[in-house]
């Protein structure tokens, strides 16, 4: 097996650095989540699809309680502060895009989840932050422009949303030196291949990957699952 890593190839590539940053859970949040687990233990279903979806739904809880119908107040405006304080992690994400944008640092932010990157582009509008977006409905024209848009010496886009799966492979986004996993995959390679888009030969600076983890939920067992898939691979290898 021939194998070329990066490391080995360009020695001025420093390593990138990843953290997992375990953050809170709002009340809000917090009582969907019951919710869920309470109906799912009612409703014990023996099909494998009835726990795959429970998952899914409580991985959108941890992303942002406005992915659920009815939550986001009927009074409340479209673009406010609220789209922050209803969810943990974007109260940690406010307070860290406040900080790569004091540092002039391009930011891409990763999620699974095409209905959170719309939340994601209200929270743009709201500060203001100038931002692309590629998902799986963006078309190869758009998605080579906004690209060279984004790495443009001059360019004026602070935030690239892109969807974890459409986003993964063949993108050039080395401008970037703060990577966000906005929430984990289950397959950990699609993660490792989003944090490459900016840690790639030709990167100047120390590239920075912070991953989100609500504490005390699902996405724990996610990221343990994800490391022991991690560890079987390289032993493999």
């Amino acid at each position: 097996m021939l194998r070329r890593i990066k490391r080995e190839v360009e020695k001025s590539l420093l390593p990138k650095i990843e953290m997992h940053i375990n953050v809170g859970i709002t009340e809000t949040q917090k009582s969907i989540y019951r919710q869920l687990l309470k109906k799912s233990t009612i409703e014990k279903g023996s099909s494998v699809c009835h726990y795959k979806n429970i998952l899914v739904q409580l991985r959108k809880v941890c992303d942002h309680p406005y992915l659920f119908p009815g939550v986001e107040p009927e009074d409340a405006p479209e673009l406010g502060d609220h789209i922050v304080k209803a969810c943990g992690k974007m109260q940690f994400l406010d307070r860290l895009l406040r900080k790569a944008k004091q540092d002039d640092s391009q930011t891409l932010i990763f999620s699974g989840f095409t209905k959170m990157l719309d939340i994601l582009e209200d929270y743009c509008r709201y500060m203001e932050y100038k931002y692309c977006r590629l998902d799986g409905s963006t078309e190869l024209d758009d998605r080579q422009l906004q690209i060279d848009d984004f790495t443009s010496p001059d360019t004026d886009k602070f935030i690239f949303l892109i969807s974890t799966r459409a986003g993964g492979l063949g993108l050039n986004l080395m401008t970037a030196n703060t990577v966000i996993l906005y929430d984990s995959d289950w397959n950990p390679q699609m993660d490792l291949q989003a944090m490459d888009r900016a840690h790639r030969i030709g990167q100047k600076k120390q590239v920075r990957v912070y991953r989100l983890i609500t504490k005390n939920t699902m996405e724990e067992k996610l990221v343990e699952k994800q490391t022991m898939k991690l560890k079987l691979d390289s032993l493999v290898i």
